[in-house]
């Protein structure tokens, strides 16, 4: 099943849905990245997770997180709903695709998985239709 961002979520409320997307789904990927790159300014609370990804790489693209480690994880929880890109995989399937400085994301999940990504949102008090499922088909090329 894919599901994508909502339209017109307010951006607090855009930003909250990148996150517990993350942690509802983070036992059911295998492997992440994200680049240390935004088309706006980092926030400020952001800046010490900012920080601490340039340290795990030389590079500001496609910075390898390691799932098993918290902190390496607060840091994609902390920077992916405001990268120009994050992704997480398991095996072949892209189970969540960031982008465009927070303003797109796309889940694939199974049922089970959605049902666990909805408790999420319910549980952080986000609208239940924050992801949506997109009408006409299915998603048509990066972050639907």
């Amino acid at each position: 099943m894919d599901l994508f961002l909502a339209d017109g979520l307010p951006p607090s409320v855009a930003a909250a849905v990148h996150r517990e997307a993350l942690r509802a789904l983070r036992p059911f990927i295998r492997e992440a990245w994200v680049d240390a790159i935004s088309d706006e300014p980092w926030p400020p609370e952001v800046l010490p997770a900012y920080e601490r990804l340039l340290t795990l790489s030389e590079s500001r693209t496609a910075v390898d997180i390691d799932l098993r480690d918290d902190g390496q994880f607060a840091v994609l929880v902390a920077l992916a709903p405001y990268t120009i890109s994050a992704e997480c995989r398991r095996d072949d399937v892209l189970v969540y695709s960031a982008g465009d400085t927070g303003r797109a994301l796309s889940v694939t999940v199974t049922e089970a998985e959605a049902a666990v990504l909805r408790a999420h949102l319910a549980a952080a008090g986000l609208p239940p239709d924050a992801l949506r499922r997109r009408e006409g088909g299915p998603r048509r090329g990066w972050c639907g």
